[in-house]
């Protein structure tokens, strides 16, 4: 029979001390690993970029984005039309109370509150055959349009500026029907003539409206 022999003490304690501390270490190293991974997740964390909150748009905000009003819109604080001749190259504005008539055309364009109205303003464009100077074409003009006009010394007549354009203007004192005022001017090898009323309210105005807005595209 073999004799059951004792471990001695100082080999047991020994092992004792060898597991201990194998077990010691291996649970140092699973919580510093804890201790890790939640570092580097609270970082993770911390780097993620925040979500910016969108800005809440605005009624006010809305309504200014979208500030559309047509200026011919009923309501708007700027009523008026806007003519184009492409033909002739100038464009002016008038007043949304007025219309084109049927029988505008690119050399003889007619204002009217009406669509077949006696004409309130009218813009005619004629070919400078002749080649005049400003000043010619402007007598010739006046003459044809006041021969009716007896006293002379009613006729008032100054040099503007048309478009940026030097232009010769008239007007008539005391005239009772429309086209009192006339403006001439000479644009490339025509020449322009704008006839209204600019002696009494609200037409002069609406007279001011289109002289003063006229502008040439080229």
């Amino acid at each position: 029979m073999i004799d059951n022999k004792k471990i001695p003490t100082w080999l047991g304690t020994m092992i004792i001390i060898i597991f201990a501390t194998t077990t010691g270490t291996v649970v140092w190293k699973i919580v510093i690993n804890q201790g890790i991974t939640r570092q580097s997740q609270e970082v993770a964390s911390i780097k993620q970029p925040v979500a910016m909150e969108k800005p809440q748009t605005t009624q006010k905000d809305a309504e200014q984005n979208n500030d559309t009003t047509n200026p011919t819109s009923p309501g708007s604080s700027k009523q008026v039309n806007k003519y184009t001749n492409r033909t002739y190259g100038f464009e002016f504005e008038y007043p949304n109370k007025l219309i084109t008539t049927s029988g505008s055309t690119d050399n003889g364009v007619i204002l009217s509150d009406k669509q077949e109205g006696h004409w309130i303003y009218s813009i005619n464009t004629t070919t400078n055959s002749k080649d005049l100077s400003l000043e010619n074409a402007f007598n010739q003009i006046l003459t044809e349009n006041t021969k009716s006009v007896t006293n002379k010394k009613s006729i008032d007549v100054e040099s503007i500026i048309m478009g940026g354009r030097p232009a010769k203007k008239y007007s008539i004192k005391n005239y009772n029907d429309y086209g009192n005022t006339g403006i001439i001017l000479i644009h490339g090898k025509n020449i322009i003539s704008i006839f209204g009323d600019d002696s009494i309210l609200p037409i002069n105005s609406d007279f001011q409206l289109i002289l003063k807005s006229f502008r040439f595209t080229y």
